[in-house]
């Protein structure tokens, strides 16, 4: 899905470099996505503040009938299982929004176009400043598409960009991946651009997803198979829906166990017909591994089969602790671990409804060398049946692919397996009976089943694939799942010198043996350095309407955010001011606009600024003066009122204070906290009360600048 929008006029920005700063007539998208839409920085997002800055707005040039064009997508960062140690940007998206693509003009891309605004639509005049991109005009490479899939990936190699180009990128936040995602349809969102839009989020899906298979084998390993997964089209309960320009976005799984990763990217469907276009969604096992490459090549270069890593900031990237990724047998022969299972991933049913699979195949790739191995699952509490069960004899000295020798689900061997294991067969039929039905035989009167009937019409339909097979991971409320015990074990015991990089279930992606066994042995891989969280419950009765300084362009209006708003955006400061000497202090005056409707009508609040950016133990930052040999005070103010416009002024410390050399200039992180009660600390959960960041920047005494990030849009008007 694509939105088209063309060139106003190009800028040269900071003499010649990889970057130029481009401003396109963004003026005629701002606000013209769905009113329905809510913009990231409503309530709603509040608990995805970091999150949002690894979602980026591509505009990628194009020659459509002759004519060059652009054309507006969103696109991810990706996080890398050796946590960015590569320093490359990663941006997943969707493969059509890079194909014809005009390779003489450059694709452009901003991580910052947001409203700090919960629920202004945003104008011309006042939102100009957001629609700044940044001019990619080499060094970027389109490294792996896959047109089936429509999932690409672009790469921007960040050891060759300036520091002054790397500004504009510093806090864009690399997400993390997941391969085994939730299968419960509130468990995910998605921050796009619709229609150029700034940024969106889109939470609460409406009716149940499921998953469709094409292309079904019956060794079901990645390469032979596409899986999408199709989600209602009305969501954050405001009919709010996926439009043109969403196309790329990342599919967020927010679970707990999902721990706010990727899983899929958006690439069709939505719009205002939701019986007839579903939301679509290509799973990233699609592009993984492919016999033409994949993903894992370059976010899991070394093949280690991990299935789920976490995100943080790319520029605050702790190195990975060494670490075996292959599971070995020298000391223990067996290794057991329990796992919640999804049902569906035991079923395939066809349009009637009918269970198709037999067998329930795959495995494990490992080094066997002279010994055996053996998986099963059973269920928990349960040994007396066999979920699943493969054997591996040593036939071959090398490493083995995921295939191997398989058991029928009715008539499992009787040797080397638990004592007493029976057919699963009879098993699963009583178990899950209440799953065994035909899902689409539904009543005249029930809509959501109506438009479930549509949605396997129109699949069929536009796939021309009547005789294929429909495999649903959800179909009710309540997605079910079989509580398992997964046992590895070798026939030689600790003597074994076998040692097993990954283990595959039947239908799903690998998982890193270790991952799945001994996880804490992963604990302190995929580190940042990061901020203290800090938040309140309820904002409802207090929270910051606007803040502004004495050397801003104009004030930061936010609104009531949720509890929480993050707004380090290099597009978006507090402005510029310089740094203090002893014959010229210089003052910076923070003023606040805070909406106070407690009973009590006094508030609380603290002001701090992070000049001496050290971590502690657990690499985090803070807002103390930290212990340093510095001078600086990092507290710029605290105190009560009962008025909601209050200012405050605070001299700025030396150079010498911050350690900035002649000519240098900083961004520095600034915290502003009120709460209802005398309790606020850098790291504080408030029950009323609101919390923002933002940058100021600090430049040394005497050379003050234009402010940066200038905004280079220029309307008939003239500066914004």
């Amino acid at each position: 899905m694509k939105a088209k929008i063309k060139l106003l006029l190009p800028f040269i920005f900071m003499g010649p470099s990889l970057f130029s700063q481009n401003s396109y007539n963004i003026n005629n998208y701002l606000g013209t996505s769905s009113e329905s839409n809510i913009n990231i920085n409503h309530p709603d997002g509040t608990v995805y503040q970091d999150l949002k800055r690894g979602t980026v707005w591509l505009v990628i040039p194009k020659i459509i009938n002759g004519n060059k064009e652009e054309v507006t997508c969103t696109g991810t960062l990706m996080n890398t299982v050796t946590n960015l140690a590569s320093q490359n940007y990663f941006i997943l998206t969707a493969a059509h929004c890079l194909s014809d693509n005009d390779n003489s003009r450059a694709i452009s891309f901003s991580f910052n176009y947001e409203i700090p605004d919960a629920t202004r639509r945003g104008n011309q005049k006042q939102d100009s400043d957001i629609a700044d991109t940044y001019h990619i005009t080499s060094n970027i490479d389109k490294v792996y598409s896959n047109e089936n899939a429509d999932i690409a990936l672009l790469k921007l190699d960040h050891t060759q960009l300036s520091s002054s180009e790397k500004f504009y990128l510093k806090n864009a936040y690399a997400v993390g991946y997941n391969l085994h995602p939730s299968t419960k349809q509130n468990d995910y969102i998605l921050i796009s651009h619709p229609k150029g839009d700034h940024k969106k989020l889109f939470s609460k899906s409406d009716g149940k997803n499921f998953n469709y298979t094409h292309s079904v084998t019956t060794d079901y390993s990645s390469s032979d198979r596409l899986k999408f997964r199709y989600f209602g089209t009305n969501w954050n309960n405001t009919n709010s829906s996926l439009e043109s320009g969403s196309s790329g976005s990342g599919v967020l799984d927010i679970s707990p166990e999902g721990n706010n990763t990727i899983t899929a990217i958006y690439f069709a469907g939505g719009g205002s017909d939701r019986f007839r276009y579903p939301v679509i969604t290509s799973l990233l096992e699609n592009s993984w591994r492919t016999t033409s490459g994949g993903l894992q090549e370059f976010l899991d270069p070394n093949n280690t089969w991990i299935s789920k890593i976490s995100g943080g900031y790319f520029h605050e990237t702790l190195p990975n602790e060494p670490v075996l990724y292959d599971l070995d047998f020298n000391t223990k022969g067996e290794y057991k671990v329990d796992l919640k299972l999804n049902v569906a991933d035991y079923f395939v049913i066809d349009k009637i409804g009918k269970r198709k699979e037999n067998f329930l195949g795959n495995g494990v790739l490992s080094n066997l060398m002279s010994d055996a191995l053996y998986l099963t699952i059973t269920p928990k509490g349960d040994p007396n049946y066999l979920l699943y069960g493969i054997y591996y004899n040593h036939t071959a000295t090398s490493t083995h692919s995921f295939n191997g020798n398989s058991w029928p689900i009715d008539n499992p061997p009787s040797s080397n397996l638990p004592d007493g294991t029976s057919s699963i067969y009879q098993y699963l039929n009583n178990f899950f009976s209440h799953l065994l039905v035909n899902s689409f035989k539904v009543d005249s009167g029930d809509i959501e089943g109506q438009i479930k009937n549509y949605y396997f019409q129109r699949i069929r339909e536009q796939s021309n694939l009547s005789n294929s097979f429909l495999r649903l991971s959800v179909l009710f409320e309540n997605n079910p799942t079989l509580d398992s015990e997964i046992t590895l074990k070798t026939l030689n015991g600790t003597t074994s010198n076998t040692s097993v990089r990954a283990i595959k279930f039947p239908r799903s992606m690998p998982y890193n043996a270790v991952e799945l066994f001994e996880p804490l042995r992963f604990s302190n891989q995929w580190r940042f350095k990061d901020y203290p969280d800090s938040r309140s419950i309820n904002s409802n009765e207090l929270y910051i309407d606007e803040v502004s300084t004495n050397v801003a362009t104009k004030p930061i209006s936010s609104g009531n955010n949720g509890g929480y708003l993050n707004m380090v955006n290099e597009l978006i400061t507090l402005g510029k001011i310089e740094t203090s000497t002893t014959a010229s202090p210089s003052m910076l005056e923070f003023s606040a606009k805070v909406k106070n409707m407690l009973p009590s009508g006094k508030f609380y609040y603290k002001i701090w600024a992070d000049f001496i950016r050290e971590v502690d133990g657990s690499n985090a930052y803070n807002f103390v003066d930290d212990p340093s040999g510095q001078n600086t005070i990092e507290l710029i103010a605290e105190g009560e009122s009962m008025q909601e416009d209050f200012s405050v002024t605070y001299e700025m410390p030396s150079n010498s204070d911050l350690g900035l050399s002649s000519g240098e200039e900083q961004y520095y992180r600034v915290r502003f906290a009120v709460s209802g009660e005398d309790n606020i600390v850098q790291n504080g959960y408030y029950d009323k009360g609101e919390v923002e960041d933002y940058l100021l920047g600090v430049v040394s005494s005497g050379i003050l600048a234009p402010p940066l990030p200038p905004s280079l849009f220029r309307t008939a008007d003239g500066p914004p």
